[in-house]
């Protein structure tokens, strides 16, 4: 055989082969919208804003020092309230207790597990997705507990740029976060601002986690499928099973995107912003072991904030995206 013709179908293979390993086949249905390219970079140094603080941070860093024990949202004094989003494609809710994301539907893929019907909903009870902290040098404010005022009860998304505003006082500081989406694609966008906050440089951390939810009849081998992926060059696998509990790893970016998945779905978080800032890295905590395989670990991952403005993008739904 020509060795051109050789290496040609080497190269063929390995096309074929590599995604399988990191994103096995999807249940057949309706395809997702693709997601776009990014081709931004991340800032050597870490962002001014413009005030003075006791701490200070030279360079924009995540270590594993940096992420703080990942622990369940605390209650406030404010009652929690919950905000649907939702089309003909997906259901999204959101809680007004650090306008965390509580639960996610993609309405074309149904549930497997004994005992339960209808379409899959894909975050578990008590999770930390989308749950933010600001960084500032040693010191980190979660804002997992904080009361964020919506500015409707329910969004029925019907065309594209449709809106969902959020803001949160506390003291001095106040927090907007805007999420714009859109009715066929599980895509969705968010742009965040804070203000009345003392430091010199600062960081946005994005938690994910535990995991997702089981919504498979086979749970030991979705269990073993569970895993986060990062994507700088090219995707890197970190499976949950390898992890301790309470051990962290520390993933070095720049990343494009991040993702959390299970057997057929994933929840990722983007920077897809033409010149915007990527995905400084991300810490992977071990959670606690409940069986013969390890099925949770909090994923922690940080943002620039330069001028305490931070953007990203979320997607929850099917792998085949």
């Amino acid at each position: 055989m020509d060795r051109r013709i050789a290496l040609a179908i080497g190269l063929m293979l390995i096309v074929a082969v590599v995604p399988s390993l990191l994103f096995p086949p999807e249940r057949p249905s309706v395809p997702a919208e693709g997601l776009p390219a990014v081709e931004s970079e991340l800032p050597s140094e870490a962002p001014d804003l413009g005030v003075d603080s006791s701490s200070s941070v030279s360079q924009l860093q995540l270590t594993a020092d940096t992420v703080p024990p990942p622990q369940a949202p605390v209650s406030e004094d404010a009652v929690e309230q919950l905000v649907v989003v939702e089309s003909d494609l997906y259901q999204f809710v959101f809680s007004t207790r650090g306008a965390r994301l509580v639960s996610a539907t993609p309405k074309d893929y149904d549930t497997f597990v004994p005992g339960e019907s209808g379409p899959a909903q894909l975050i578990p009870e008590n999770s930390r997705f989308l749950a933010y902290d600001l960084v500032f040098g040693r010191d980190t404010v979660s804002l997992a507990d904080w009361h964020f005022e919506p500015s409707l009860t329910r969004l029925d998304v019907e065309s594209p740029g449709a809106q969902l505003e959020w803001v949160a006082h506390r003291n001095s500081a106040t927090v907007r976060i805007t999420q714009t989406f859109t009715p066929d694609e599980y895509l969705f966008q968010v742009n965040g601002q804070f203000s009345g906050i003392i430091a010199d440089a600062g960081l946005v951390l994005v938690n994910l986690g535990p995991r997702l939810r089981l919504v498979e009849a086979d749970s030991d081998w979705d269990f073993r499928m569970y895993a986060t992926v990062v994507k700088a060059r090219s995707p890197e696998r970190t499976n949950v099973s390898s992890l301790d509990p309470g051990e962290r790893v520390v993933l070095p970016g720049p990343f494009e995107w991040v993702a959390m998945k299970s057997r057929y779905f994933a929840a990722v978080v983007l920077t897809v912003e033409e010149g915007g800032s990527r995905i400084g890295g991300a810490v992977m905590t071990g959670g606690e072991r409940s069986g013969r395989h390890e099925t949770e670990a909090d994923v922690a991952l940080s943002l620039p904030a330069p001028g305490g403005s931070f953007n990203h993008s979320v997607y929850v739904g099917p792998q085949d995206f």
